[in-house]
């Protein structure tokens, strides 16, 4: 393992600074950009939010620019370009990551033809959902606050502002500690949570009891946010994240641009998650883990995968490349600590658990409960992986594997040709069967 130094910092001195995830190859200014002001109070879950977000009009030609917000907001103000933006609210979510969020369409005509960017100037206020906690990852309460893209608490834009950076501030409330994935900058009246790397989500925590420890390994910094943690749990985790990056960067041949930040969820429910810059993670119970460590371990792994596994479209079934990628990245990552006895018999308990499931190919993931999600795309999908090494040989399969990162392969056709150029065209008919048929 790494030798990595640690600092235990108390927060009300801290100003830390995390930054951001992988260099995706592409200048910044292509992004869209947020500038937020967030008031929100924690135990009642009201908030009011102003501020604006430029978003990159590249791709945009006929189709339809819409956001998604938290359907408890009352909006007082939505404007393109300092004009009143002509709009449609949808009655419920056609998403099934925001449940509770209504779809804010914006008329084509007032967008097409402002050149690259369109400035959308908000401000709204109300008490944010509660959504089912089995489900969801975000929370507001007393004790715990945790808030970004389920709701969403901010106006997200998946056409015109997937990848995104923010700079977003909210007023301090006394008594609470105010944390997230980004640079965190504590100031007197005010929190500021920036990320100047593209990202995917807007993630702000507050707890009135937060610890923080801050490590450095020769390639990184991981900084843990935690309350239930022993600080000998919490270093013993930055070690085993520390070496699962360093599998992760020799695999892909893609190096994290910078730190690292775990969270510690206080959710009971809701599980994990990752985003650029960081991983949340729910539902750790460090005296399970001291029992038996396989179970977190692959937990744990399959998040940091994540930080290189999110480019394909998740409200498709081409989802299955990033959750089938990060599972089996997991199941690499075991191998590597825990052996191939290990390894294999994972591998046989997935098997069984996907038997007589649907086919990965169109697998309709919205139209399916929880439990056959979790057997097709996790198991069912790590299983075919472990089947494609199988068949063109571990050197290859890295290979390929680091090259789908290189190329930002995103949907299954990009990688069925990319099988068919580094192994043979058989292959890749190969497994676009087992996809379609399995």
């Amino acid at each position: 393992m790494k030798k990595i130094n640690f600092l235990i910092i108390p927060l009300t001195l801290l100003i830390f600074i995390e930054m951001g995830f992988l260099c995706l190859g592409e200048k910044l200014n292509k992004y869209s950009h947020y500038d937020i002001v967030l008031n929100i109070d924690p135990a009642s879950g009201d908030v009011s939010v102003k501020g604006k977000l430029e978003i990159n009009l590249e791709n945009f030609k006929d189709k339809e620019l819409f956001i998604y917000l938290d359907s408890n907001m009352t909006i007082e103000k939505m404007c393109i370009n300092g004009t009143k933006c002509d709009s449609v609210i949808s009655d419920t979510s056609d998403s099934r990551f925001m449940p509770m969020a209504r779809k804010i369409s914006l008329k084509a005509a007032q967008v097409k033809g402002m050149g690259k960017f369109a400035e959308i100037v908000f401000s709204y206020k109300g008490k944010l959902s509660t959504l089912p906690s089995n489900m969801f990852a975000n929370v507001t309460g007393a004790d715990w606050t945790e808030i970004g893209l389920y709701l969403p608490w901010f106006p997200y834009s998946p056409l015109g502002a997937r990848l995104f950076t923010f700079n977003v501030t909210i007023n301090n409330v006394p008594g609470y500690e105010i944390f997230g994935l980004g640079d965190v900058e504590k100031r007197e009246e005010v929190t500021r949570i920036i990320s100047r790397n593209p990202t995917t989500d807007i993630v702000v925590c507050m707890s009135r009891d937060i610890k923080h420890i801050a490590g450095r390994t020769p390639d990184a910094g991981i900084s843990i946010y935690h309350k239930n943690f022993s600080n000998e749990f919490a270093e013993e985790l930055s070690e085993e994240v520390s070496n699962m990056i360093s599998l992760m960067e020799e695999w892909t041949g893609e190096e994290l641009m910078s730190d690292v930040t775990i969270i510690e969820s206080q959710r009971t429910m809701g599980g994990g998650y990752a985003r650029m810059g960081g991983i949340v993670l729910g539902g750790i119970d460090q005296e399970k883990y001291k029992l038996n460590k396989i179970p977190l371990k692959r937990y744990f792994a399959h998040e940091i995968a994540h930080l290189w596994w999110f480019r394909a479209n998740p409200a498709t079934w081409e989802d299955w490349l990033n959750e089938s990628f990060a599972e089996y990245s997991a199941m690499m990552i075991l191998r590597e600590s825990e052996g191939n006895e290990t390894f294999n018999r994972l591998i046989e308990i997935k098997k069984e658990n996907s038997d007589s499931t649907p086919a990965i190919w169109n697998f309709d993931r919205n139209g399916s409960d929880y439990k056959t999600v979790n057997k097709v795309i996790y198991d069912k999908g790590a299983v075919l992986l472990s089947e494609l090494e199988q068949k063109i040989g571990k050197e290859q399969f890295i290979e390929l594997y680091g090259t789908i990162i290189k190329q930002n392969i995103s949907t299954t056709a990009e990688l069925l040709s990319l099988i068919s150029k580094k192994s043979n065209p058989a292959t890749a008919v190969w497994f676009e069967n087992l996809l379609k048929t399995r």
